[in-house]
């Protein structure tokens, strides 16, 4: 789910940050710029993990930050295709669920990829999946414990103004950077209760 990755970017210190220590004054303007970020083909940035190396300095012309190559290491969250998240469900509609794992919410489970046969079952101003198993019911309810199954991990491309102009990167349609798509099609898989109550059961 975590993984370390190396970057090297060029770093700007503001002279209000010259006095500073220098590796204090690069940490500083990494972790502005890059915590809870995600970086494409990357993935999201939970912390800095350390700063391997900081060279140059170079202030240029109507320009008073000092700028330096500093390569660096970083914790990124980019789950692997197969591994097995746990989060709760915060979303359904007939496309399929959204889950929510604490500090990322861009997961998403198709409906072709929940348990078979599912059914989504509409109610007034929201609705809620259905999966008919051996003549029970079992229901995908918000804010349920659920576990799933990476699939793949999706990165998209920054809106063009065209997007924009159709609402892309408004709230009504939120700009989702990386987004991991998940299976709940297996045994195991869907609901964390369903499981247990099946594990007592026996």
């Amino acid at each position: 789910m975590f993984v370390i990755s190396s970057l090297t970017e060029e770093v700007a210190v503001e002279p209000s940050s010259l006095t500073v220590p220098l590796p204090k004054a690069v940490q500083a303007v990494i972790e502005r710029n890059l915590i809870d970020r995600v970086v494409p083909s990357v993935g999201l940035v939970v912390t800095l993990w350390d700063i391997q190396s900081i060279e140059g300095g170079t202030i240029y012309p109507s320009d008073g930050a000092a700028h330096y190559d500093v390569t660096f290491r970083l914790v990124i969250f980019r789950p692997f295709e197969g591994e097995v998240l746990v989060g709760k469900l915060i979303r359904s509609d007939k496309t399929g669920v959204w889950i929510s794992l604490g500090f990322f919410s861009d997961v998403f489970v198709p409906a072709a990829e929940l348990q078979e046969p599912s059914m989504f079952i509409s109610e007034e101003g929201s609705g809620v999946w259905r999966w008919d198993y051996e003549g029970e019911q079992l229901f995908l309810d918000l804010f349920q414990e659920v576990r799933l199954r990476v699939k793949q991990v999706q990165f998209n491309p920054i809106p063009t103004p065209a997007e924009m102009k159709e609402g892309l990167g408004t709230p009504a349609m939120p700009f989702k950077a990386m987004e991991v798509i998940g299976t709940m099609n297996e045994d195991g898989l869907g609901a964390v209760s369903w499981w247990e109550s099946a594990e007592e059961a026996e």
